[in-house]
């Protein structure tokens, strides 16, 4: 009910922005296009470090389907430098390499042959350089662990430090994620995981030149996170009383309800400073930006306000310094996934409930006021088989003014969508 009222608030004032002021004019639009050209990604492709482990297994490998990515007409590749797992590509001297995974799941379906010490991230980054492209680094934050079907082992950081571990709660019980995620988010508000999380990402930055950085899951799990005694003791001190029911005066229509959900999005957006000053200092060039659902009116449940501090949603679940929890101005520019089947409004008789991929990106240009760059994402899967609509979907996407991302390298490769990406990054869009 609660997500229900402020969808229905959000979609209402995006229809009446959109109607009455012409927002989706293209000459507007296209203004941030030139400032996603000049020098951050246009035309990207992501690289999933578990979908791809074989692809990233050798050098032969890396070289093959860069000259795909090259010939596609790509400017940008975004590679995952650390899988959800919480494992990496590179040899590190703080997080596990991806060869452990090779190790404990051998002879199971999850199996990759992924070699002990083999640094990945330094040949997909010296292999992009050397065709022309920029290479981000793609960092998903706070997942440390994976269980992943039909697997009777746990990787991942987390199980060496199990207080570190989300809590949900669901159906009136507390519970640990890991006992129905497939993997396993930590508590963004220990600050022992954030010390973990910034010291990885700054080894990360120091050690390659990369042209940009992309955090990725960098929120909490789902609306029903966090509810840990670390939690509940922070939010405490952030009041300053003590929460009386816990967890009902949080959660669902609780007295300290609006104050949860403000609490929430702030401890998100001070990590996200701490990571642009530890990333900035360690690398100044390096873009700094990030991945979020672009679907905003479901993703604030999430602790995450990526819009522009300057945006003042009208709902009675934001409290009224809400605002100031926006993120879009930090960033260098921002993904955004825009991840529906349908994609233009007309498909919808421009009914404002029924999501499509121009109706999202309307929606993002509105609530980041336009203070960072835009970048759509399109996750492959969803056009299986479809290439058509693949290529309409990436032509709106830049007719919008918006940089795109395609996500991922697995499923262009799997369904050999090359040929339709290219006419679609080539033809001329109006």
């Amino acid at each position: 009910m609660r997500q229900s009222i402020f969808r229905a608030i959000i979609v209402a004032a995006v229809a009446c922005k959109v109607l009455c002021a012409g927002w989706t004019q293209a000459e507007e639009m296209k203004k941030s296009l030139a400032a996603v050209g000049n020098g951050l990604p246009a035309k990207a492709i992501w690289i999933d470090a578990y979908a791809n482990c074989q692809r990233l297994s050798n050098h032969e490998n890396i070289e093959s389907f860069m000259t795909r990515v090259k010939a596609s007409g790509a400017d940008t590749v975004v590679l995952s430098v650390k899988d959800v797992s919480g494992l990496v590509l590179y040899p590190s001297r703080i997080a596990p390499h991806m060869s452990l995974w090779s190790e404990l799941a051998r002879g199971t379906p999850q199996a990759c042959n992924f070699p002990a010490g083999f640094d990945a991230v330094k040949d997909v980054l010296e292999t992009g350089h050397r065709f022309g492209l920029k290479v981000y680094a793609g960092f998903p934050v706070f997942t440390e662990s994976t269980l992943r079907a039909g697997a009777d082992y746990r990787i991942g950081p987390v199980f060496l430090h199990p207080d570190w571990e989300t809590v949900i709660y669901r159906s009136g019980k507390m519970q640990k994620i890991s006992s129905s995620y497939p993997f396993v988010f930590v508590n963004p508000v220990i600050k022992e995981v954030q010390d973990y999380e910034l010291s990885l990402l700054r080894e990360i930055v120091e050690k390659y030149a990369f042209d940009g950085l992309c955090l990725d899951y960098c929120r909490f799990a789902d609306f029903n996170a966090d509810f840990s005694q670390a939690s509940r003791q922070a939010f405490e001190q952030y009041i300053g009383c003590r929460v009386a029911v816990w967890p009902d005066d949080v959660f669902g229509g609780g007295i300290w309800r609006t104050k949860w959900l403000k609490w929430r999005s702030q401890v998100i957006r001070d990590f996200v400073e701490k990571a642009k000053a530890t990333a900035t200092k360690a690398r100044p060039k390096c873009a700094f930006s990030a991945y979020y659902g672009g679907w905003y009116r479901h993703h604030w449940g999430m602790g995450v306000n990526w819009a522009s501090n300057e945006f003042k949603p009208t709902s009675s679940l934001a409290s009224s310094d809400y605002h100031q929890t926006g993120m879009a101005e930090i960033y260098d520019c921002m993904m955004l996934g825009y991840y529906f089947g349908r994609i233009t409004r007309k498909e919808v008789n421009d009914n404002p409930n029924r999501p499509t991929v121009e109706g999202a990106i309307d929606m993002a240009y509105w609530v980041t006021q336009k203070k960072t760059p835009l970048i759509g994402g399109l996750y492959m899967l969803m056009y299986k088989n479809r290439p058509e609509r693949l290529k309409q979907a990436i032509k709106l996407i830049r007719s919008k003014g918006q940089g795109v991302m395609l996500f991922d390298l697995y499923w262009i490769e799997r369904y050999n969508y090359w040929d339709a990406i290219r006419d679609a990054w080539t033809d001329k869009v109006k």
